[in-house]
């Protein structure tokens, strides 16, 4: 069995051309049986072989960049059936930004909503994270990045009363609420939040920071 990598030869000015079409490919094949033989295959993007080179050198070890390269920019079309506004969470989690949650997350955005053919042809080695909304202990939304997205799961509950604004968040991430409602909610959370802390609320009785709500 072989692991075979390919490359774009960005060795020198004239690998791509104005139109950003690619000139020169390079491609490495390892035996996965015997790690020892290595072969570099150097090709016009038109197909027109430029060279080939065998490694190593007798009585020369050779590094296992061949095989190691070759699940390198690899793309994978792995299931994410997840939509922005989703209520989820990693069970068990190591992640730092999640150890200061209480439970869920909203999801704001995956990495894999704006892959294009580009990717699907050449490969890419961004991390498998994504962009979601954690709450902090005093009621507050803050946005972060976390992995592995092949982690999340649907979050259920239980929600603490800093994290019941994610009902509300999640219905206007998904186009069911406006703004005038989610800010409303907002409200009433923080508030919710401030008594169930026994957080001084006085200046918000001067500043009716929560008039008319309910």
């Amino acid at each position: 069995m072989d692991a075979f990598h390919k490359e774009v030869a960005y060795m020198n000015e004239g690998s791509t051309n104005e139109n950003g079409e690619v000139l020169r490919y390079k491609f490495l094949k390892q035996s996965l049986d015997n790690p020892d033989e290595l072969y570099e295959i150097e090709y016009r993007g038109g197909g027109q072989i430029i060279g080939i080179d065998e490694y190593p050198p007798v009585g020369t070890s050779v590094p296992m960049h061949g095989i190691l390269d070759f699940f390198d920019h690899l793309w994978f079309d792995f299931p994410t059936p997840f939509e922005k506004g989703d209520i989820l969470w990693i069970p068990k989690t190591d992640d730092t930004p999640l150890k200061h949650s209480y439970g869920g997350f909203v999801l704001n955005k995956m990495s894999t909503w704006d892959t294009n053919e580009f990717f699907r042809k050449n490969g890419d080695s961004d991390d498998m994270d994504a962009s979601v909304y954690l709450a902090d202990s005093l009621g507050g939304v803050f946005r972060e990045v976390v992995g592995n997205y092949m982690d999340f799961e649907y979050y259920e509950g239980p929600f603490k009363v800093n994290e019941q604004f994610f009902y509300a968040l999640s219905s206007y991430l998904k186009g069911k609420i406006g703004e005038d409602a989610l800010l409303r909610l907002y409200r009433e959370r923080l508030l919710e939040v401030a008594i169930a802390d026994d957080i001084e609320i006085a200046s918000w009785e001067e500043d009716g920071r929560y008039e008319g709500l309910i």
